[in-house]
């Protein structure tokens, strides 16, 4: 299976909207497709083996992250970490829901990496997409060749 940038483009953000429909019932919708902003987000990436594709990152404001973080865990006060933890777990979600729908063969995902500032660079973007969750801009970026 080798699916096209547009297909793993859609698969991705169906796999991050019914991540975070679930876990932190948000709502979620089509963004503009602007590119993220070179710092003021926090991120989450976790790589992939076996697939169609190598990364999944998705980067968010920080506000986003907490009120995820809120939403999911029950919380009225968030630490950064906590909001980093929230968005690891969501990419970790995403990916492994994506990577069941991009390969035919078995994979494996990464321990996520977690920062503050722009996302990571990466030598191969796929594909990058902007979503609009509550309100706040959260950009999914696939990665591979």
């Amino acid at each position: 299976m080798n699916p096209s940038p547009a297909e793993l483009s859609r698969a991705a953000k169906a796999a991050l909207v019914a991540t975070l429909e679930e876990l932190a019932f948000a709502s979620i919708e089509e963004g503009p497709q602007a590119p993220p902003p070179k710092t003021a987000l926090c991120w989450a990436s976790i790589g992939a083996t076996g697939c169609a594709f190598d990364r999944l990152t998705i980067g968010a404001p920080l506000a986003l992250a907490r009120q995820l973080a809120a939403n999911i865990g029950g919380l009225d006060e968030v630490s950064d970490a906590q909001a980093l933890d929230t968005l690891a777990e969501a990419a970790n979600t995403a990916c492994g829901s994506l990577a069941r729908v991009a390969t035919e063969k078995d994979f494996h995902l990464t321990l996520p990496k977690t920062g503050v500032g722009a996302l990571p660079e990466t030598p191969q973007t796929i594909c990058v997409d902007q979503l609009v969750v509550d309100g706040m801009p959260l950009w999914v970026r696939v990665e591979g060749d």
